[in-house]
């Protein structure tokens, strides 16, 4: 049997008068955010100091990676928009910045803090696409982003991320059928049948999260009590990022109206537009010899890999969008594209 070898450090600061409870809270915080890196962190209030013990397996736990965590990936951020808004300033600058400085200078000074540094982390969101594999560029994926890393965290109970992911889907269903602030909405099942029409791919699969997390909110009012399993949730919440991931994908590619192949500029094909011909150059035609009817087939049913309606732009990596210049499949045709830096 191999015993792993423990390394432990203390930190110990003074705690400012009116922030012995804040200070409990964010050491609680950081347990949890420590689980995730294997690192053990304990603490305890004697008068007005707050001691902590940092231990962690010296060829498994890191405190670089706990540093990584709370500093890069918008943990500080996260936390800090989750008080309340009066005491936020002096939660970052008398318990968040003290205790990461503290931490921070025990491992060697990893990443330079000070005071107005920490409070940029706790202020404002580092650039996602440095730290995160996804940069959400609409406002419905970012707020899903932000409760599912809540939850995650610790911060959010499964019941308050049922109650508060049940509110971000009627607000989206409600904006993707245009619906007027100040007139009476229809209920939930007609606004999420109304809404796969409007070409966001809400498929069978994904309707169902939307379904189950609303049931999951009605029947936790009615009883008070929450009953959807937690293996469930976890999976309802994981379609769910898929589908905001893919959302987000959508949302931009509506802005984005030409493609640059081979040094010039060319307008998107939108689906229902593309005009397929064979190998020999003809319209490609039904079994009854007459000419497939591509306009009709998109007038009558979204696209079958990334869901757009008639008239809309694919969503990029879709085996269905048209070359605009070789007229191939855009995702397997071999004209050079231009990508932003």
């Amino acid at each position: 049997m191999i015993t792993q070898e423990i390394s432990t450090y203390n930190i110990r600061f003074k705690i400012i008068p009116g922030y012995i409870h804040d200070s409990i809270r964010f050491i609680d915080f950081l347990k949890n955010i420590g689980v995730r890196t294997s690192v053990q962190i304990d603490a305890f209030i004697k008068g007005n100091y707050l001691s902590v013990a940092i231990s962690y397996e010296k060829y498994s736990g890191k405190v670089g990676d706990l540093l990584q965590e709370i500093l890069l990936n918008n943990v500080l951020y996260y936390y800090s928009n989750y008080l309340p808004k009066k005491r936020r300033s002096g939660v970052i600058k008398n318990v968040i910045a003290p205790i990461c400085r503290k931490i921070n200078q025990k491992h060697s000074g990893l990443y330079g803090l000070s005071i107005s540094r920490i409070t940029q982390y706790c202020n404002k969101p580092i650039p996602r696409h440095i730290y995160y594999p996804h940069s959400f560029g609409n406002k419905y994926s970012n707020e899903y982003e932000v409760l599912y890393e809540r939850w995650q965290m610790g911060l959010l109970s499964d019941w308050e991320l049922i109650l508060n992911l049940d509110a971000l889907l009627n607000k989206f269903l409600l904006m993707v059928l245009k619906h007027k602030t100040g007139n009476k909405s229809e209920n939930f099942d007609a606004l999420l049948s109304k809404a796969k029409k409007k070409g966001i791919a809400i498929d069978s699969d994904y309707e169902s999260c939307f379904t189950d997390i609303h049931n999951a909110r009605t029947a936790g009012l009615h009883r008070l009590k929450y009953i959807m399993k937690k293996e469930k949730l976890r999976t309802v919440i994981g379609c769910l990022y898929n589908y905001f991931i893919y959302y987000d994908e959508y949302y931009l590619s509506r802005k984005e109206l030409t493609i640059n192949l081979n040094g010039s500029e060319y307008p998107k094909i939108k689906y229902g537009e593309e005009i397929w011909l064979d190998e020999k150059g003809h319209l490609f035609k039904n079994e009854d010899g007459t000419i497939i009817d591509w306009v009709k087939i998109a007038q009558e049913r979204p696209c079958h890999d990334c869901g757009v309606v008639y008239g809309e732009i694919h969503v990029p990596g879709c085996d269905i969008e048209q070359c605009p210049r070789c007229k191939g499949s855009l995702c397997s045709c071999f004209c050079e594209r231009k990508y932003d830096e």
